[in-house]
């Protein structure tokens, strides 16, 4: 494998912006396939409470799902035990229950769950065990190393790893957890010899302490509808010609047998193309809710301009909170529907 640093590239994402799809179409493209070994992973795989993943349990999941690749492959079982042992080690040191050390050292895969359990205390750590714990974060870094080195000696592929979903979440302990992986230990994604792509809210771009280089950094970002000039307007004409307004029609039209008998008017089908905001979900829910209405009126009703306007309504409810800094009712708002 080339002694090389491996390549970071961070998708900046607005949610709905179809970014997971794409992800997932460049993690099959066959041209990638020949060159790169892609391996997918989403924030669900961290557990339940992500907003405590911190700069080592996301190496951790990584070197678990290299793990699984290697598994396929025929990987040296020393790789796997060194994971594992590195993890035990972690654990024993930084819980000092001797049950728990007892079950650590009897069960193979035991230290895993005190591991990630551990993670929520994180923030009640004090200096010194910080100190502690950055030596060996490095020696995880070179197991990763030696893992990837082992899949392409295999393979004959570079290491691709995609970690999806880590954007998703609006209160103030996930904007904690991105400034925590992305700002104070970007120096940490910077270390494996492998290429991974990981996700990031929208915000980061303008953050005045992000330190990830630009020409690593792409923006998923709402499809361009209208004129920028004409964006301050409450119902901005949609442009005609744009890329995106005829991307997100076709969206629409591509997923209707006949769009024509469900929509009552042109004028109607716009109106919810402009509610989507040229995201990928917005739009899909814009469409499915005006639908909704359609039909408690009756089956073959059309959607009309007034299952529009109520459908804005709704979506200009949900997001006032937000203009007033109340992201709990955004959240809540968005479980609702």
């Amino acid at each position: 494998m080339p002694a090389q640093k491996g390549m970071e590239i961070t998708a900046s994402v607005r949610k709905g912006s179809g970014k997971t799809t794409e992800l997932k179409r460049l993690a099959a493209d066959e041209a990638i396939g020949e060159k790169f070994l892609p391996i997918y992973l989403t924030i669900q795989e961290f557990g339940s409470e992500s907003v405590h993943l911190s700069h080592d349990a996301l190496m951790v999941e990584i070197g678990l799902a290299l793990g699984r690749e290697g598994q396929r492959r025929g990987m040296d079982t020393e790789l796997h035990e060194n994971l594992a042992n590195w993890g035990k080690e972690i654990v024993r040191t930084f819980l000092h229950d001797e049950a728990v050390q007892a079950e650590v050292g009897a069960k193979a895969n035991a230290w895993l769950a005190f591991f990630k359990a551990q993670l929520s205390t994180r923030r009640e750590w004090k200096a010194e065990e910080k100190q502690i714990l950055e030596p060996r974060v490095r020696d995880l870094i070179d197991i990763l190393n030696l893992m990837a080195a082992d899949l392409y000696n295999k393979s004959g592929k570079r290491v691709l790893v995609f970690v999806d979903d880590i954007e998703k979440g609006e209160s103030e302990a996930h904007r904690e957890m991105h400034a925590r992986i992305f700002e104070e230990h970007y120096d940490v994604l910077m270390q494996p010899r492998f290429s991974m792509v990981y996700t990031l809210p929208i915000y980061f771009r303008a953050l005045p302490g992000n330190r990830i280089q630009s020409q690593e950094l792409f923006a998923f970002s709402a499809l361009r509808l209208y004129d920028q000039a004409s964006k301050q307007e409450d119902d901005p004409p949609l442009d005609k010609n744009a890329e995106g307004y005829k991307f997100m029609r076709d969206f629409v039209e591509s997923r209707l047998a006949e769009w024509g008998t469900v929509f009552g008017s042109e004028a109607v089908l716009e109106k919810l193309l402009l509610i989507g905001s040229g995201l990928f979900r917005e739009t899909a829910r814009s469409v499915r809710d005006a639908a909704y209405l359609a039909l408690r009126r009756g089956a073959g009703e059309r959607i009309t301009m007034a299952d529009a306007d109520a459908v804005a309504t709704r979506i200009k409810k949900e997001y006032q909170p937000m203009i007033r800094g109340d992201a709990e009712g955004v959240e809540r708002g968005a479980r609702e529907h």
